[in-house]
Protein backbone atom coordinates (compact mmCIF):
# COMPACT_ATOMS: atom_id res chain seq x y z
CA UNK A 1 0.00 0.00 0.00
CA UNK A 2 1.28 3.48 -1.02
CA UNK A 3 -0.09 6.76 0.75
CA UNK A 4 -2.18 7.62 -2.64
CA UNK A 5 -4.19 4.43 -1.69
CA UNK A 6 -4.33 5.01 2.24
CA UNK A 7 -5.72 8.80 1.72
CA UNK A 8 -6.98 9.38 -1.77
CA UNK A 9 -6.31 12.24 -4.57
CA UNK A 10 -4.50 14.98 -3.88
CA UNK A 11 -6.55 18.34 -2.95
CA UNK A 12 -7.60 19.62 -6.27
CA UNK A 13 -10.16 21.53 -8.47
CA UNK A 14 -10.22 18.59 -10.79
CA UNK A 15 -10.00 15.87 -7.99
CA UNK A 16 -13.20 18.13 -5.89
CA UNK A 17 -14.83 18.79 -9.08
CA UNK A 18 -15.06 15.07 -10.08
CA UNK A 19 -16.43 13.79 -7.22
CA UNK A 20 -19.37 16.49 -7.28
CA UNK A 21 -20.47 15.49 -11.11
CA UNK A 22 -20.70 12.09 -9.23
CA UNK A 23 -22.76 13.06 -6.79
CA UNK A 24 -24.64 15.03 -9.65
CA UNK A 25 -25.00 11.89 -11.68
CA UNK A 26 -25.81 9.90 -8.34
CA UNK A 27 -28.88 12.40 -7.36
CA UNK A 28 -30.85 11.96 -11.30
CA UNK A 29 -30.56 7.95 -10.86
CA UNK A 30 -31.70 8.48 -7.49
CA UNK A 31 -35.08 10.57 -8.78
CA UNK A 32 -34.66 8.13 -12.17
CA UNK A 33 -34.48 11.35 -14.37
CA UNK A 34 -33.13 11.28 -17.53
CA UNK A 35 -32.64 14.56 -19.36
CA UNK A 36 -29.74 16.51 -21.27
CA UNK A 37 -28.39 17.22 -18.16
CA UNK A 38 -28.23 14.18 -17.19
CA UNK A 39 -26.68 13.31 -20.13
CA UNK A 40 -24.25 15.80 -20.08
CA UNK A 41 -22.87 15.14 -16.31
CA UNK A 42 -22.53 11.33 -17.56
CA UNK A 43 -20.39 12.97 -20.68
CA UNK A 44 -18.07 14.80 -18.36
CA UNK A 45 -17.67 11.79 -15.86
CA UNK A 46 -16.98 9.23 -18.93
CA UNK A 47 -14.41 11.49 -20.85
CA UNK A 48 -12.88 12.86 -17.69
CA UNK A 49 -12.93 16.11 -18.74
CA UNK A 50 -11.44 18.66 -16.85
CA UNK A 51 -13.88 21.22 -15.28
CA UNK A 52 -13.46 24.18 -13.57
CA UNK A 53 -15.29 25.83 -10.30
CA UNK A 54 -17.20 28.42 -12.71
CA UNK A 55 -18.55 25.64 -15.41
CA UNK A 56 -19.20 23.01 -12.65
CA UNK A 57 -21.23 25.97 -11.01
CA UNK A 58 -23.17 26.53 -13.78
CA UNK A 59 -23.76 22.76 -14.39
CA UNK A 60 -25.03 22.15 -10.79
CA UNK A 61 -27.17 24.59 -11.27
CA UNK A 62 -28.47 23.58 -14.34
CA UNK A 63 -28.97 19.55 -13.25
CA UNK A 64 -30.59 20.87 -9.80
CA UNK A 65 -32.99 23.33 -11.72
CA UNK A 66 -34.10 20.61 -14.10
CA UNK A 67 -34.76 18.36 -10.86
CA UNK A 68 -36.69 21.09 -9.31
CA UNK A 69 -39.11 21.35 -12.55
CA UNK A 70 -39.47 17.88 -12.74
CA UNK A 71 -41.19 18.21 -8.99
CA UNK A 72 -38.29 17.66 -6.92
CA UNK A 73 -38.24 20.34 -5.10
CA UNK A 74 -35.69 18.90 -1.93
CA UNK A 75 -32.61 18.42 -4.98
CA UNK A 76 -31.19 21.33 -3.13
CA UNK A 77 -30.87 19.21 0.30
CA UNK A 78 -30.39 15.64 -1.15
CA UNK A 79 -27.18 17.26 -3.01
CA UNK A 80 -26.18 18.11 0.09
CA UNK A 81 -26.60 15.35 1.74
CA UNK A 82 -24.26 13.28 -0.56
CA UNK A 83 -21.42 15.34 0.37
CA UNK A 84 -18.15 13.56 1.99
CA UNK A 85 -15.73 14.96 3.54
CA UNK A 86 -13.34 12.60 1.79
CA UNK A 87 -14.22 14.84 -1.14
CA UNK A 88 -11.05 16.79 0.06
CA UNK A 89 -8.50 13.95 -0.59
CA UNK A 90 -5.21 14.54 1.42
CA UNK A 91 -6.84 17.57 3.04
CA UNK A 92 -7.98 14.80 5.56
CA UNK A 93 -5.00 14.39 7.10
CA UNK A 94 -5.38 17.97 8.18
CA UNK A 95 -9.03 18.02 9.17
CA UNK A 96 -9.22 14.41 10.96
CA UNK A 97 -6.20 14.89 12.78
CA UNK A 98 -7.34 18.69 14.18
CA UNK A 99 -7.64 18.65 18.10
CA UNK A 100 -11.15 19.64 18.24
CA UNK A 101 -14.45 20.86 15.54
CA UNK A 102 -13.71 24.38 15.87
CA UNK A 103 -9.88 24.41 14.68
CA UNK A 104 -11.10 21.86 11.82
CA UNK A 105 -13.86 24.09 10.48
CA UNK A 106 -11.22 27.27 10.93
CA UNK A 107 -8.98 25.28 8.30
CA UNK A 108 -11.72 24.85 6.22
CA UNK A 109 -12.99 28.15 6.33
CA UNK A 110 -9.80 29.27 5.69
CA UNK A 111 -8.82 27.07 2.59
CA UNK A 112 -11.55 25.07 1.07
CA UNK A 113 -12.94 28.24 -1.01
CA UNK A 114 -10.51 28.04 -3.28
CA UNK A 115 -11.63 24.09 -4.50
CA UNK A 116 -15.49 24.89 -4.02
CA UNK A 117 -17.50 27.87 -4.74
CA UNK A 118 -20.76 27.15 -3.48
CA UNK A 119 -18.92 25.81 0.06
CA UNK A 120 -17.72 28.98 1.12
CA UNK A 121 -18.35 29.61 5.15
CA UNK A 122 -17.42 31.77 7.93
CA UNK A 123 -17.27 30.08 11.53
CA UNK A 124 -18.09 32.43 14.04
CA UNK A 125 -17.14 31.32 17.65
CA UNK A 126 -18.70 33.92 19.89
CA UNK A 127 -22.30 32.99 18.89
CA UNK A 128 -21.02 29.61 17.90
CA UNK A 129 -22.79 29.69 14.49
CA UNK A 130 -21.33 28.26 10.98
CA UNK A 131 -22.31 30.89 8.51
CA UNK A 132 -23.12 29.70 4.64
CA UNK A 133 -22.28 32.95 2.70
CA UNK A 134 -21.76 33.70 -1.18
CA UNK A 135 -19.96 36.23 -3.10
CA UNK A 136 -22.74 37.31 -4.58
CA UNK A 137 -26.03 36.67 -2.93
CA UNK A 138 -28.87 38.45 -5.26
CA UNK A 139 -27.97 36.20 -7.68
CA UNK A 140 -27.96 32.62 -5.24
CA UNK A 141 -31.22 30.48 -5.53
CA UNK A 142 -32.70 28.35 -2.91
CA UNK A 143 -31.43 25.52 -3.99
CA UNK A 144 -27.63 26.44 -3.08
CA UNK A 145 -28.53 27.59 0.50
CA UNK A 146 -30.27 24.42 0.80
CA UNK A 147 -26.82 22.58 -0.82
CA UNK A 148 -24.69 24.70 1.10
CA UNK A 149 -26.45 24.23 4.93
CA UNK A 150 -27.25 20.52 4.39
CA UNK A 151 -23.03 19.76 2.93
CA UNK A 152 -21.96 21.41 6.34
CA UNK A 153 -24.06 19.36 8.30
CA UNK A 154 -22.47 16.44 6.57
CA UNK A 155 -18.92 18.30 7.15
CA UNK A 156 -19.42 18.30 10.87
CA UNK A 157 -21.47 14.86 11.39
CA UNK A 158 -18.57 13.06 9.64
CA UNK A 159 -15.57 15.20 11.14
CA UNK A 160 -16.94 14.25 14.62
CA UNK A 161 -18.56 10.77 14.03
CA UNK A 162 -21.68 11.57 16.11
CA UNK A 163 -25.26 12.20 15.75
CA UNK A 164 -24.91 16.39 16.41
CA UNK A 165 -28.10 18.28 17.43
CA UNK A 166 -28.01 21.97 16.70
CA UNK A 167 -29.29 24.65 18.82
CA UNK A 168 -30.52 27.01 15.74
CA UNK A 169 -30.88 26.56 12.13
CA UNK A 170 -31.65 29.44 10.05
CA UNK A 171 -32.18 29.43 6.36
CA UNK A 172 -32.42 31.50 3.20
CA UNK A 173 -35.25 29.47 1.67
CA UNK A 174 -38.64 29.19 1.85
CA UNK A 175 -40.24 25.44 3.55
CA UNK A 176 -41.37 22.77 0.31
CA UNK A 177 -42.99 20.72 2.59
CA UNK A 178 -41.57 17.31 4.64
CA UNK A 179 -39.94 19.49 6.58
CA UNK A 180 -40.29 17.41 10.05
CA UNK A 181 -37.62 15.03 8.79
CA UNK A 182 -35.05 17.82 8.33
CA UNK A 183 -36.39 19.12 11.65
CA UNK A 184 -35.69 15.81 13.13
CA UNK A 185 -32.29 15.56 11.19
CA UNK A 186 -31.06 18.42 12.73
CA UNK A 187 -32.40 18.33 16.47
CA UNK A 188 -34.06 21.26 15.70
CA UNK A 189 -37.01 23.46 14.34
CA UNK A 190 -35.67 24.97 10.84
CA UNK A 191 -35.92 28.90 10.64
CA UNK A 192 -37.31 28.93 6.55
CA UNK A 193 -36.96 32.38 4.86
CA UNK A 194 -34.39 33.40 7.70
CA UNK A 195 -32.09 37.36 6.54
CA UNK A 196 -28.74 34.79 6.84
CA UNK A 197 -27.89 30.93 6.95
CA UNK A 198 -26.31 29.31 9.03
CA UNK A 199 -25.88 26.24 11.95
CA UNK A 200 -25.62 26.84 15.31
CA UNK A 201 -23.95 23.99 17.58
CA UNK A 202 -23.77 24.83 21.61
CA UNK A 203 -20.00 25.09 22.76
CA UNK A 204 -19.59 21.89 24.03
CA UNK A 205 -19.52 20.44 20.40
CA UNK A 206 -17.21 22.50 19.05
CA UNK A 207 -14.84 21.96 21.66
CA UNK A 208 -15.42 18.41 20.98
CA UNK A 209 -11.72 16.33 20.97
CA UNK A 210 -11.34 14.63 17.56
CA UNK A 211 -7.53 13.88 17.18
CA UNK A 212 -5.50 12.57 20.14
CA UNK A 213 -3.84 15.60 22.26
CA UNK A 214 -0.67 16.74 21.07
CA UNK A 215 0.61 20.70 21.87
CA UNK A 216 2.82 20.71 18.53
CA UNK A 217 -0.61 19.93 16.40
CA UNK A 218 -2.31 22.51 18.19
CA UNK A 219 0.48 24.79 18.01
CA UNK A 220 0.34 24.23 14.33
CA UNK A 221 -3.56 24.56 13.84
CA UNK A 222 -3.62 27.69 16.06
CA UNK A 223 -0.85 28.95 13.46
CA UNK A 224 -2.69 27.97 10.72
CA UNK A 225 -6.00 29.80 11.65
CA UNK A 226 -4.15 33.02 12.57
CA UNK A 227 -3.38 33.48 8.52
CA UNK A 228 -5.96 36.21 6.95
CA UNK A 229 -6.48 37.03 3.15
CA UNK A 230 -7.41 34.99 0.50
CA UNK A 231 -4.28 35.79 -1.62
CA UNK A 232 -2.11 34.37 1.59
CA UNK A 233 -4.30 31.14 1.69
CA UNK A 234 -3.95 30.39 -1.50
CA UNK A 235 -0.20 30.88 -1.67
CA UNK A 236 0.53 28.89 1.44
CA UNK A 237 -2.01 25.88 0.37
CA UNK A 238 -0.47 25.49 -3.09
CA UNK A 239 3.03 25.55 -1.35
CA UNK A 240 1.66 22.65 1.29
CA UNK A 241 -0.23 21.13 -1.03
CA UNK A 242 3.30 20.27 -3.10
CA UNK A 243 4.69 18.53 -0.48
CA UNK A 244 2.14 16.42 0.18
CA UNK A 245 2.59 15.36 -2.95
CA UNK A 246 5.52 14.99 -3.09
CA UNK A 247 4.84 12.87 -0.30
CA UNK A 248 2.46 10.76 -1.91
CA UNK A 249 4.08 10.75 -5.17
CA UNK A 250 7.25 9.67 -3.80
CA UNK A 251 8.61 11.86 -6.04
CA UNK A 252 11.65 14.64 -5.84
CA UNK A 253 12.10 16.79 -3.02
CA UNK A 254 10.18 19.98 -3.02
CA UNK A 255 12.48 22.78 -3.98
CA UNK A 256 13.23 26.64 -3.74
CA UNK A 257 14.15 27.28 -7.32
CA UNK A 258 10.94 24.51 -8.44
CA UNK A 259 8.78 26.49 -6.44
CA UNK A 260 9.76 29.80 -7.88
CA UNK A 261 9.74 28.73 -11.31
CA UNK A 262 6.22 27.62 -10.74
CA UNK A 263 5.42 30.90 -9.19
CA UNK A 264 6.89 32.69 -12.39
CA UNK A 265 9.30 34.92 -9.36
CA UNK A 266 13.01 34.23 -8.42
CA UNK A 267 14.06 32.49 -5.41
CA UNK A 268 14.74 35.56 -3.34
CA UNK A 269 11.35 36.99 -4.31
CA UNK A 270 10.00 32.84 -3.05
CA UNK A 271 11.75 33.48 0.16
CA UNK A 272 10.47 37.07 0.69
CA UNK A 273 7.44 35.72 -0.22
CA UNK A 274 7.28 32.81 2.58
CA UNK A 275 9.02 35.12 4.84
CA UNK A 276 6.46 38.08 4.77
CA UNK A 277 3.94 35.28 6.49
CA UNK A 278 6.69 33.87 9.01
CA UNK A 279 7.30 30.80 6.64
CA UNK A 280 10.29 29.01 5.16
CA UNK A 281 9.81 25.91 2.91
CA UNK A 282 11.90 23.88 5.57
CA UNK A 283 9.40 25.12 8.30
CA UNK A 284 6.54 24.29 5.82
CA UNK A 285 7.82 20.95 4.74
CA UNK A 286 8.19 20.15 8.74
CA UNK A 287 4.72 20.70 9.56
CA UNK A 288 3.96 18.28 6.64
CA UNK A 289 5.80 15.85 8.03
CA UNK A 290 5.20 16.21 11.39
CA UNK A 291 1.31 16.78 10.77
CA UNK A 292 1.82 12.90 8.40
CA UNK A 293 3.59 11.04 11.27
CA UNK A 294 0.89 12.12 13.67
CA UNK A 295 -1.96 11.06 11.93
CA UNK A 296 -0.74 7.66 10.72
CA UNK A 297 0.92 6.97 13.78
CA UNK A 298 -2.20 7.91 16.01
CA UNK A 299 -4.89 7.15 13.86
CA UNK A 300 -4.45 3.86 11.99
CA UNK A 301 -2.11 0.77 12.24
CA UNK A 302 -0.42 0.63 9.59
CA UNK A 303 3.65 -0.65 9.87
CA UNK A 304 5.79 2.44 11.93
CA UNK A 305 8.59 1.48 9.03
CA UNK A 306 5.90 2.08 6.33
CA UNK A 307 5.07 5.84 7.81
CA UNK A 308 8.72 6.50 8.02
CA UNK A 309 9.65 5.77 4.01
CA UNK A 310 6.75 7.63 3.16
CA UNK A 311 8.02 10.80 4.95
CA UNK A 312 11.87 9.82 3.26
CA UNK A 313 13.43 8.42 6.36
CA UNK A 314 15.84 6.77 5.38
CA UNK A 315 16.21 4.48 8.85
CA UNK A 316 14.19 4.05 11.77
CA UNK A 317 16.62 5.53 14.31
CA UNK A 318 16.41 9.41 11.97
CA UNK A 319 12.53 8.52 12.11
CA UNK A 320 12.45 8.29 15.91
CA UNK A 321 14.50 11.20 16.56
CA UNK A 322 12.26 13.61 14.81
CA UNK A 323 8.91 12.61 16.55
CA UNK A 324 11.46 13.00 20.00
CA UNK A 325 11.78 16.40 18.48
CA UNK A 326 7.76 16.51 17.69
CA UNK A 327 5.82 14.90 20.54
CA UNK A 328 8.70 14.48 23.35
CA UNK A 329 8.43 10.57 22.52
CA UNK A 330 9.19 7.99 19.98
CA UNK A 331 6.73 6.88 17.58
CA UNK A 332 6.06 3.50 19.04
CA UNK A 333 5.15 5.34 22.68
CA UNK A 334 3.01 7.81 20.94
CA UNK A 335 0.88 4.94 18.97
CA UNK A 336 0.17 2.85 22.32
CA UNK A 337 -1.13 6.41 24.15
CA UNK A 338 -3.07 7.50 20.93
CA UNK A 339 -4.65 4.97 18.90
CA UNK A 340 -7.64 6.40 17.13
CA UNK A 341 -8.47 3.60 14.21
CA UNK A 342 -7.46 1.32 11.65
CA UNK A 343 -7.40 1.94 7.97
CA UNK A 344 -8.95 -1.09 6.67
Amino acid sequence: MDIISAVGPLVAPYDYNQDTLKNLRTLFRRYQEVNTVSIKVEQLLISQQRIDIATLVALQKESIESLWHAGHYHAGFALGELFSVESFGRFNIALQSAPDLTSAVRLISLYAPQFEAILQIRFCEDSGRLYVEFEDERNTVAWQFEDALMACWQLLTQLTQTQLQATRVCLQAPEQGNSQGLNDLFGTNIEFCAPCTYIELPASDWSRAMGASSPMITTLFNSWSEQEGNDENRFLAEIYHSIYDQIAQRSTEVTLPELATQHHCSVATMKRRLAKYNKSLTTMKDEVHMLVCYHYVTMTALPLSTVAEWLGFSDSANFCRACKRWFSMPPSQLRRLNTKKSIQ
